[in-house]
């Protein structure tokens, strides 16, 4: 249940697509209007990280009305419409002309690797030519191989 202490938070949170409308008709406020969703998600955080652990019902109460009111407000400015790993995935390949997924490019940076493993020198650069081909840029460092698009 929420407790006496977390009620401003749930307020601010209900609040959040008044105040924003506020802002926004405020001249079309912008920068107010993600200021106000900035200091919403500065005020979770902090709740999550005192209290949240120890009212698991308080979190989670207030985790679903704060993403309901997020909800709300980012189809107006049209961000956090899609799942995180779906943008970086997106942002990682951008515009580029590249013709594997995310995970068919790791896998066959994981083959080429064990190729390397085995000295295996034709093999592995038979894949990293499948990978050039495909607009898919490797660089081997010493933590690892790294990609990017072309």
């Amino acid at each position: 249940m929420i407790e006496a202490g977390d009620r401003p938070l749930l307020e601010k949170i209900q609040n959040l697509p008044r105040t924003f409308e506020e802002a926004m008709d405020d001249d079309f406020n912008t920068a107010q209007s993600i200021g106000i969703i900035y200091d919403l998600v500065r005020d979770v955080n902090k709740f999550l990280a005192e209290i949240g652990r120890k009212n698991e019902q308080a979190a989670v109460l207030l985790l679903t009305a704060a993403r309901e009111a997020f909800d709300d407000v980012s189809r107006t400015l049209g961000i956090f419409l899609r799942e995180p790993e779906e943008w970086f995935q997106e942002a990682r390949l951008g515009e580029h002309r590249v013709s594997l997924t995310v995970e068919q490019i790791e896998e066959h940076i994981h083959l080429r690797n064990v190729a390397r493993d085995k000295k295996d020198w034709a093999e592995a650069d038979r894949v990293r030519k499948v990978l050039d081909d495909a607009g898919v840029a490797l660089f081997d460092r010493p933590g690892g191989t790294v990609w990017k698009p072309k």
